[in-house]
């Protein structure tokens, strides 16, 4: 990570007698690009002026600000990958379900919302009085997934006062197919 703090954590876990492991992630906010874009390229475009800055420094600037990101989101598929054991990789993507970040950290593992969950999912943001928002959540930024090793009984999230909503999935762990 490009402040130098971990962006989760890893942790082996004896569940019914069986070993798993259980990442928590939490990716940084990317406000500070999202701000940018606010004020930059996009705000000159749709004025219809020109750009002061020459597109391949915007380009450049997107690009290293992401590229830790996408590091990050590579390293950990490898490791993710990697696993033999039942695996859950659950938290704050602070990002949405979509693109190359998600697609790398999720890649072999179900969404326990699609799998067992209603309704769009959203969590984030939670606790909202903005009528931008029209007062609700509107992305879904929080997350469960699993290992072909479980099975998604249920998913949902649930209204309290916080930033994001939190999720809760009930996953039974599938027999190991050596028993």
């Amino acid at each position: 990570p490009q402040d130098g703090l971990p962006w989760g954590m890893r942790c082996v876990m004896f569940i019914a007698g069986r070993r798993c492991v259980i990442y928590n992630l939490h990716l940084p906010t990317p406000r500070d690009a999202l701000e940018s874009y606010m004020r930059g390229t996009c705000r000159w475009v749709v004025l219809g002026l020109v750009p002061y800055d020459p597109w391949q420094r915007k380009r450049e600037l997107h690009e290293s600000f992401w590229k830790p990101y996408l590091d990050f989101s590579l390293s950990l598929q490898k490791q993710l990958l990697a696993e033999s054991d039942p695996v859950i990789l659950a938290g704050d993507f602070n990002t949405p379900p979509m693109g190359p970040i998600h697609s790398q950290l999720t890649q072999g593992l179900q969404d326990s919302h699609i799998a067992a969950g209603s309704g769009f999912g959203f969590t984030f943001p939670g606790d909202t009085h903005n009528p931008l928002s029209l007062f609700q959540p509107w992305l879904r930024l929080d997350r469960i997934h699993f290992s072909k090793h479980w099975q998604a009984l249920h998913c949902s999230t649930f209204d309290m006062p916080a930033q994001h909503l939190p999720v809760i999935a009930e996953l039974q762990l599938l027999p190991s197919p050596h028993q």
